[in-house]
Order: structure tokens, then sequence, then C-alpha cells
């Protein structure tokens, strides 16, 4: 299945913004400026090709030359596989597979993992810096709260 160009543009422009919120982070991307990873979805069957750049990832349905990496894998796959503190055990698995250069893989999945962004500053644009500040402390809060329910209930129901 081909992504129609529309539906292209609009993934790339929200992961684009996604990653705009960490400045740092295009520095990172900077690094990886020429390299190309095939992302080769078999479930719903896409192609993606990924080129980093400082600031952002170009997205296109087509390459006319070889990725220097290609990571073959279920969507939901390849979402566990970069979630996963573990991501090797996808791969020996047999979930994912990575073909080419597997430290460039490796590499683009831990900037996308350490995107983080300040809650706070982009809520200041919205509601104000003290409503802001109060909603962000709040969130963070909810958010132990709920990792750490989740843990207990993990283990109680193991």
């Amino acid at each position: 299945m081909n992504l129609s160009p529309h539906l292209l543009s609009l993934i790339s422009s929200a992961f684009n913004r996604y990653l705009a919120l960490d400045p740092e982070m295009s520095v990172q991307l900077g690094e990886l400026e020429g390299k190309v990873i095939c992302f080769d979805i078999t479930s719903p069957e896409i192609k993606l090709y990924c080129s980093p750049r400082e600031k952002a990832v170009d997205l296109s349905a087509q390459c006319n030359f070889d990725p220097d990496c290609s990571i073959r894998a279920s969507l939901p796959g390849l979402l566990a596989m970069m979630r996963s503190d573990d991501p090797a055990q996808s791969i020996s698995s047999g979930e994912v597979e990575i073909h080419g250069d597997s430290r460039l893989a490796q590499r683009f999945s831990d900037i996308l993992k350490s995107v983080e962004f300040d809650w706070d500053e982009l809520g200041s644009k919205i509601v104000g810096d003290f409503a802001a500040h109060k909603m962000g402390t709040i969130g963070r809060l909810f958010s132990g709260w709920a990792k750490n329910t989740g843990h207990a209930f993990q283990q109680d129901t193991s």
C-alpha cells in the first residue's frame, strides 16, 4: 500500500512538529544528515524512507538508491521495539529485521527516545506561566502515580 502524498505530508508535518519541541535534538539529527533509513512495514504493508537532517526528517514513499539501513517489521512489532528497554529482544525474536547499518538504526532510535520537551513552556504560550506551571506540577504528580500504579498492578497480576 502506498501512502498518498497528502497523508505522507501530514505524517511528516506532525512528526517534525513533535521533534521541534526539543531544540537540542536538532543537532543530534544533523549528525545523521545524508543517511536514509527504510521502514518496511509488513502489516499494514507500507514502505517509508526517512532522511534525517538538522531540525527535522524528510519522509518519502520512494528512494532512487539503496538505503543505508532497512528495518522490516509489522507496525505493532516496530512500535514495541521502539518502546522497549531492550530492542535487541525484538530483533532476536525475529519480530524485527535490520539490514545494513544497524548502528544507524540504533542511533536514530536513541535520538527519538531522547526527545524531551518542556510541557510548562508549551502550556505557558496558551494559558500563561503561572497556570502552566501549576498544571505541569499536577500532570507530573498524576504521571508518577499512574506509573507506580501500573507497576504495582503488573506485579500483583504476575
